[in-house]
Formats: C-alpha cells, sequence, structure tokens
C-alpha cells in the first residue's frame, strides 16, 4: 500500500490510502485502517479546538487591554481639558489685574489704607511690647573635702 501525508493537520503521521479492492484485503486490515483515520481525524478536531480557544483567549486579552488603554486616555484628555481651563483662567486674571493696574484700580491694600491694624483702632504690629523682666536662676552642687555634697541656686532679678 502507499502512503500519503496529510497536510491540513498537525499531526505528522501519514494517511493510508484505502485499498483499491476492499474484497481482496481482510476486513480487518479494512477495520484497522478506519479506525487509525478516525484517530487522525479527532487529533485533527482536537488540535484545531485548541487553536480556536487560544485566538478566542486572544481576542478576549486583546480587548480588555484596548479597553484599559482607551479609559486611561480619557483620563488623561480630562487632565489636559482641566489644564487648559486653569491656563485660560490665569490668563483672564493677569489680563484683569493688568487692565485694572492702568486703569489705577489696581492698587495694594496699604496704598488704599485698607485693612491695616492701625485703621481698625488695632496698635501697630512693630510698636514696642511692655518689658518683661529678666529672670535668672543658677544652681549647683559643691563636694567638700570629706566627700559629702551641699547643694546652692541663686535667684536674681
Amino acid at each position: 500500500m502507499s502512503k500519503r501525508t496529510n497536510t491540513g493537520s498537525s499531526d505528522p503521521r501519514p494517511l493510508k490510502k484505502s485499498s483499491s479492492t476492499p474484497a481482496l484485503g481482510s476486513l480487518k486490515n479494512v477495520l484497522d485502517e478506519v479506525r487509525e483515520l478516525h484517530v487522525q481525524a479527532k487529533a485533527n478536531h482536537d488540535s484545531h479546538t485548541a487553536n480556536i480557544t487560544m485566538e478566542k483567549e486572544n481576542i478576549e486579552g486583546r480587548k480588555a487591554a484596548l479597553k484599559t488603554e482607551y479609559e486611561l486616555l480619557k483620563v488623561k484628555q480630562a487632565i489636559v481639558q482641566m489644564e487648559n481651563a486653569t491656563a485660560r483662567m490665569n490668563l483672564e486674571t493677569a489680563k484683569m489685574m493688568q487692565g485694572n493696574k492702568e486703569n489705577g484700580f489696581f492698587q495694594t491694600n496699604q496704598e488704599l489704607g485698607l485693612m491695616t491694624p492701625e485703621s481698625q483702632g488695632l496698635p501697630s504690629p512693630t510698636m514696642d511690647l511692655p518689658q518683661v523682666p529678666q529672670q535668672h536662676w543658677g544652681g549647683g552642687y559643691q563636694q567638700s573635702s570629706d566627700g559629702s555634697l551641699s547643694g546652692w541656686n541663686q535667684y536674681q532679678s
């Protein structure tokens, strides 16, 4: 019998060519050949099923990665929008301050005489505060020649 290979399978075993005259071969040989073809077909089917399952898992993984990337891009976009809004507000504030200064409306609190301690009848923070007399304490121990200790303390104002 001649043999041929199954090129559509990952199974390297050759397929057996069925007898051209089954009546000449024994029924047992034909049955063995059918069983072998069935085993090869089952192996091919299992291999293809495993490949399809792995491809489905790969697709699901890529889908999850793309969804995560999309969510990150949305967060980045929100951050950029907030930064742009902050920059626009800072620019508008700077324009208003410049315009007010040019028109004489922008003055410091000191220039306006507002909210200074003196304008509210409070003492100036730089005025002299009453002095508290300084007090000094001192003390110590002294050891005499016989080994006894005597203590002393002193207060001075």
